[in-house]
């Protein structure tokens, strides 16, 4: 935690003993860990050199310091402070805080404690720049030295994209057909956990990267080498594969002209803003329920008549991720010209296909309502609110 305080402090002769008490005894409640900053006003010189107070101050204030300021330093003394403006060799533009009638004197300073002067970096003056009457900016950089937090254990990805292999789909479709119980009986939770875990066994888990990790854990040459094998082959794939698209792209452009660049441009900027890149809300894609086909299906009627029937989903699917999408108008910057897409689990989306659907059936609406439904444009509303507004007027003329 980093606290920051400031403080202003009365002129001399005006009660300044109060002043540093009661500034003392606030830095006493606070603990030491804790990192602490104070940047004041207090109308006094500590001047330039610290021979015998090294350990709060450096060499490089300015001006020369009064018997009345000693008390600055003393209280940072007492409250194991140090007086950070003191530590870094300026110009003198960078050092004077205050100007009036042609005096120019330093009485704003930052102080840090002791124990934590490493993690600062910088402190000057930034001349033309003012917060107030006569005094200029003060600005210190600091660099924090936070302990290290619990590290999360994130979770390998399991290889989904390999549903879309023939073999690996069969093994996926058979291994959740034998391990699940596809009656009543069995919950939500069971079932999501079987196709989860079934996909990990089939598809496995994890990127090319830690299968490298691991080769390079075992110091095993043979799987360093099986690694490279496989390394290179993709290489080559990929290229094959770069290179077919490009002259097909080529040949597009030769026939068909200007047309397909605009396409183009248009496909690439959508890929790139693809909400489909975000990570599956609960880690099933709709593929895998494709692939159990019709009894994928027969569950999932199931499932959504007993959650009718119970009126309480599963608290999985209320979990959702919102996504800020730019409507392309407007400052980039601005928070107002972005659009919230919300992104739910597939199941959620069907489940509310069904409550839709049964809500039409009960419900009927207007004919004279326009907007929001399908083939109800406000377009033909507001054309046919003009003309009987122009009708109107040439009547009354």
């Amino acid at each position: 935690m980093v606290l920051i305080y400031e403080a202003y402090a009365p002129q001399v002769g005006c009660h300044r003993e109060d002043f540093w008490e009661k500034l003392a005894d606030l830095v006493q409640l606070i603990p030491r860990e804790e990192r602490l900053i104070i940047g004041a006003d207090f109308n006094g010189h500590i001047g330039e050199g610290n021979g015998g107070d090294e350990r709060v101050m450096g060499k490089f204030g300015y001006g020369t310091r009064n018997v009345e300021d000693q008390d600055i330093v003393d209280l940072a003394h007492r409250m194991e402070m140090a007086v950070i403006n003191t530590f870094y060799n300026k110009r003198e533009l960078h050092k004077i805080t205050y100007t009036s009638g042609g005096r120019q004197t330093q009485i704003d300073y930052i102080m840090g404690r002791r124990t934590h002067l490493r993690e600062a970096r910088d402190c000057k003056v930034v001349p033309g720049e003012s917060v107030a009457k006569q005094h200029h900016v003060v600005i210190s950089r600091w660099k924090w030295r936070c302990g290290r937090g619990q590290q999360l254990r994130i979770e390998p990805k399991i290889r989904w994209w390999k549903l879309g292999e023939e073999e690996p789909s069969t093994k996926f479709r058979l291994g959740v057909r034998q391990k699940v119980d596809w009656g009543l009986d069995s919950t939500w939770e069971d079932v999501a956990n079987v196709l989860r875990e079934t996909a990990r066994e089939v598809f496995g888990s994890g990127s090319q990267r830690e299968t490298w990790k691991e080769c390079h854990k075992k110091k095993d040459p043979s799987s360093e080498s099986q690694y490279r094998e496989a390394e290179n082959k993709a290489k080559i794939a990929v290229a094959k594969a770069k290179k077919e698209a490009s002259e097909e792209l080529y040949k597009k452009l030769d026939t068909k002209g200007e047309n397909i660049v605009y396409i183009v441009a248009k496909q690439r900027d959508r890929e790139a803003k693809d909400v489909q890149q975000i990570i599956k809300i609960d880690n099933i894609p709709i593929e895998a329920w494709q692939s159990l086909g019709d009894a994928g299906i027969e569950y999932l009627t199931k499932l959504f008549n007993k959650i009718l029937a119970g009126e309480r989903m599963p608290e999985e699917w209320r979990i959702s991720t919102l996504v800020p999408i730019y409507k392309n108008k407007g400052d980039a910057q601005d928070c107002g010209n972005y659009r919230g897409i919300k992104l739910m689990s597939h199941k959620m989306k069907l489940w509310e296909r069904v409550v839709e659907k049964r809500l039409k059936n009960c419900c009927q609406i207007s004919g004279e309502h326009f907007g929001f439904m399908p083939g109800r444009s406000t377009t033909d509303a507001i054309f046919a609110l003009r003309m009987l507004t122009e009708k109107y007027r040439v009547v009354s003329l």
